[in-house]
């Protein structure tokens, strides 16, 4: 199994790298042969998105920005679980990881993660580390990730110091709940969340069909056009989330 994580801060022992460290060493208790990668933002290069939709339209490679994001995007489809990692900057991610999330828009569109699993991890010295967290795996599961959980960490203090025990017993579980989605060991039942991405992407695509959109040809070609699609893969989402789903899509298209 290959874990990759993705690094959103600068500081590349700091405290969001500590937490992080934290549930590489119990992954590694749980499975000896797994392997663990970090990738830090900011060593590579990931030019500001343009918000020109030639990704929507045409196409990722068709992306006027010639840099590392193409690059990363197959590291992230290669690997088995993805941790998103970021310290608290006003309230919310770093903008090197948002600015990623931000250049990554067409899977949202054409959902390519399903299968992966992903974890959360923010930090913060006083406050906001929770919605941070929020923010970062909002989007996640629109790209077809199964995200495992988050945790917010609030360390009280500005400087480097060691994971608190409370919270390395949180990451503990974390851990095991990330390493046994990721390894098949527990079923990936989509989120109302994901639902609703499913259910607003297909009326979108039925009541506008754009036959030279990229995104359109991906749903088609998927078949989640078809009348009887309930969901991206054949997992048969509960009642209750369904009905839950539909009534907050409804919501959105009615607002």
């Amino acid at each position: 199994m290959h874990i990759l994580a993705l690094m959103g801060s600068g500081r590349k022992k700091g405290n969001t790298f500590r937490a992080v460290q934290s549930i590489e060493q119990k992954l590694k208790t749980l499975d000896a042969d797994l392997s663990f990668e970090y990738l830090y933002l900011a060593d590579v290069d990931i030019s500001a998105c343009s918000g020109c939709r030639v990704c929507f339209d045409k196409g990722e490679v068709s992306c006027p920005h010639k840099d590392s994001v193409s690059l990363i995007a197959t590291r992230l489809l290669a690997a088995d679980g993805v941790i998103f990692a970021s310290p608290t900057y006003v309230c919310t991610m770093s903008g090197s990881l948002k600015n990623l999330l931000d250049r990554l828009a067409y899977f949202c569109h054409r959902p390519a993660f399903h299968g992966k699993t992903a974890l959360v991890i923010t930090t913060t010295a006083t406050a906001g580390a929770r919605l941070a967290a929020y923010t970062v795996r909002l989007p996640l599961g629109s790209m077809g990730f199964t995200v495992a959980g988050s945790l917010g960490i609030t360390l009280n203090t500005g400087n480097v110091v060691s994971v608190p025990e409370k919270a390395v017993k949180r990451l503990d579980k974390l851990a095991v709940k990330f390493y046994q989605k990721a390894a098949g060991k527990k079923r990936n039942a989509p989120t109302v969340f994901s639902l609703v991405s499913f259910y607003m992407n297909r009326e979108h695509y039925h009541k506008q069909p754009t036959l030279d959109s990229c995104d359109y040809r991906y749903f088609k070609s998927k078949g989640w056009l078809e009348p009887d699609r309930k969901y991206y893969t054949d997992e048969k989402p509960s009642l209750p989330k369904v009905i839950v789903a539909r009534f907050i899509t409804f919501f959105m298209h009615s607002t």
